[in-house]
């Protein structure tokens, strides 16, 4: 699966794309076709990432971010104080 994103392509990745599938469905694990199910429902989504190369990871990032400063928020007692510590963290 690493390999796969390093394909030069929109093509390419959709031919590799459909090899990996192909192989993952004679494969007698359960959780390997577990994995090829969730990646056949995101097929597109993830062969659009050949044309734009464009991810959601600093989207990500930010609610992770967001995350971390809600947990350590024990005593905010306004939303205001909250949304500034939160901009505060993501600059």
């Amino acid at each position: 699966m690493h390999g796969f994103y390093r394909i030069k392509g929109h093509k390419r990745a959709r031919i590799a794309f459909q090899r990996m599938t192909d192989d993952m469905a004679h494969s007698l694990l359960p959780e390997i076709k577990r994995l090829r199910r969730t990646l056949m429902r995101w097929r597109e989504e993830i062969l659009l990432y050949f044309r734009t190369r464009l991810t959601n990871a600093r989207t990500e990032g930010f609610n992770n971010v967001a995350k971390l400063v809600q947990k350590r928020a024990y005593g905010y007692k306004s939303f205001r104080n909250y949304r500034l510590r939160l901009l505060s963290a993501c600059t």
